[in-house]
């Protein structure tokens, strides 16, 4: 579930007897970048649980020969979701 709230209405008005809420260019612009910050976030979150998933139930060799494998692709992955990151 998203953590990220709507923005309050920059006003509301009605037309034609219909209620309208209006936002801002700014509003929404700061709206999607937090709506995508947070994705990728929870992106990071799952590549760090996949790094400390590797070699789960294997031998220690192994498990040790797959994280000196697949865990520098991993970093590099979260390396570059983190390059996507607006700032805030």
């Amino acid at each position: 579930m998203s953590k990220v709230t709507m923005p309050e209405p920059a006003f509301t008005t009605v037309i034609r007897n219909i209620p309208r809420v209006l936002f801002s260019g700014a509003q929404m612009e700061a709206y999607a970048a937090a709506k995508v910050r947070e994705a990728l976030i929870d992106a990071i979150e799952i590549v760090r649980q996949a790094r400390h998933s590797i070699g789960a139930g294997a031998l220690a060799e192994n498990a040790q020969h797959e994280q000196s494998v697949v865990g520098p692709h991993l970093d590099a992955v979260e390396d570059e979701i983190r390059a996507l990151l607006p700032s805030q």
